[in-house]
């Protein structure tokens, strides 16, 4: 069993990684880790007749490619855990009705899939259910009309904002050993530092991403070195900054 919820954090026994797919757009193949995608499109319509349907394409994709890496069905999944940045998780909606199983729809915004692996990973360890098919997706077109700005406004991009990926994934967990185990969990806190600047997510998120990493290495007792990758969400240039020189000035040391 795993140990009793410790700060923010709990050490796991029992949760593994039996398959992931992943899908992306264009712009995604072609950055830095376009060769570990599993498929990519070449446009933002990918055959489809609205940028939603593509999105929801993108999705039904990723999850059939970690059901075949898996060597499952969708019946054999216990439960589906996912959410997108479309209103009211719709894009995820639609892609469960196919599912004939359990499904929870969760937004966490960009910390969607660390909030649906969290919660599956818990399901898990705690016998509650066998498996889990972890998703999110988003699409550039799809979320920056809600969260941005449409590219057809022609609104000049400052210099702070950020870019919406276009991609999906879809973990499919189980308490079968692999290679791959989620050994533990930190649950993030809320952390307000007044920054009042919509156009500059990365500043506004740095403070809790910073707490969050605190919290981790104080319950499990490590180092920073402990680990060959730390991984956030999109902080940009800004916000990386800021959380480097929070750990600068809290004596974290850590690999560049």
């Amino acid at each position: 069993m795993s140990s009793v919820l410790s700060g923010s954090s709990m050490t796991l026994k029992n949760v593994y990684v039996r398959a992931i797919g992943t899908t992306a757009g264009i712009d995604e193949f072609n950055g830095p880790l376009g060769d570990y995608f599993d498929r990519h499109y070449p446009d933002f319509h990918f055959g489809n007749d609205s940028y939603e349907q593509a999105e929801i394409a993108m999705l039904q994709d990723a999850i059939s490619i970690a059901l075949k890496k898996g060597k499952l069905k969708k019946e054999d999944i216990n439960v589906y855990l996912g959410g997108d940045l479309n209103n009211q998780v719709t894009a995820s909606n639609y892609t469960a009705k196919d599912f004939h199983r359990p499904f929870m729809a969760m937004y966490g915004a960009c910390a969607t899939m660390g909030l649906v692996i969290n919660t599956a990973s818990m399901l898990i360890e705690n016998h509650s259910l066998h498996n889990a098919n972890c998703f999110v997706c988003s699409h550039n077109a799809t979320a920056e009309r809600q969260f941005r700005y449409p590219v057809e406004y022609g609104v000049q991009r400052k210099e702070t904002m950020t870019t919406t990926a276009t991609g999906a994934v879809s973990v499919i967990l189980d308490n079968n050993p692999s290679s791959i185990r989620i050994e533990s969990l930190t649950i993030g806190r809320v952390v307000d530092l007044d920054q009042s600047d919509p156009n500059d997510m990365g500043r506004a998120m740095a403070p809790a991403a910073f707490d969050t990493l605190c919290n981790h290495l104080t319950d499990l007792n490590r180092q920073a070195t402990y680990y060959d990758l730390i991984v956030t969400g999109d902080l940009s240039n800004y916000g990386k900054t800021i959380m480097k020189e929070l750990m600068k000035e809290n004596h974290i040391s850590y690999k560049e």
